[in-house]
């Protein structure tokens, strides 16, 4: 179990939900993990209900980061914004009609297609997770990864953001 607890932890992160025998095995193996990422100079972050590597120090980037569209960073931040305020469901209407707050909807059928594309990105990437057609669970782990470092970074970039959203519909 410990291999596949590894792996599973370099492809991305361990949800207690997806796999609770993993999860279960992930916590009392956790000293072991710990040890055995620490020697790669990667950390084990546990949460309540997911896991995850992290680099220890910023000269050697082992884990991989993922540059994200425009439409999926700022649908992130929205994401981060809606469990801040513990909504854990969100639907793509909702999703659509936050969007719309910040463009004129001049072409929707590009707009809705490009909101499309970062639904998507952020399923992929397992921050959003589809639990019925068009209806999606807003994973915690976005927490740890839209932090508030994140957050000031992006606020600084929402006039930008919201001028280009604007400038293309």
């Amino acid at each position: 179990m410990f291999e596949r607890i590894a792996v599973s932890l370099l492809k991305g992160i361990i949800y207690k939900e997806d796999d609770i025998k993993l999860w279960e095995a992930l916590v009392e193996l956790e000293n072991e993990i710990r040890e055995y990422f620490s020697k790669i100079n990667l950390e084990l972050i546990i949460d309540k209900d997911y896991a995850y590597l992290q680099d220890i120090n910023e000269e050697f980037k082992l884990t991989r980061k993922t540059k994200l569209s425009f439409y999926a960073s700022f649908l992130l931040v929205m994401l981060r914004e809606e469990l801040l305020k513990e909504n854990e469901i969100i639907t793509k209407d909702d999703i659509y009609s936050k969007f719309a707050i910040y463009t004129q909807n001049r072409d929707e059928k590009k707009l809705r297609s490009n909101i499309d594309s970062a639904i998507n990105s952020l399923v992929k990437l397992t921050f959003l997770k589809e639990i019925q057609n068009g209806v999606y669970k807003i994973r915690n782990s976005i927490e740890g990864f839209c932090n508030v470092k994140y957050l000031g970074d992006m606020n600084e970039k929402m006039e930008e953001y919201v001028k280009k959203l604007r400038m293309e519909n």
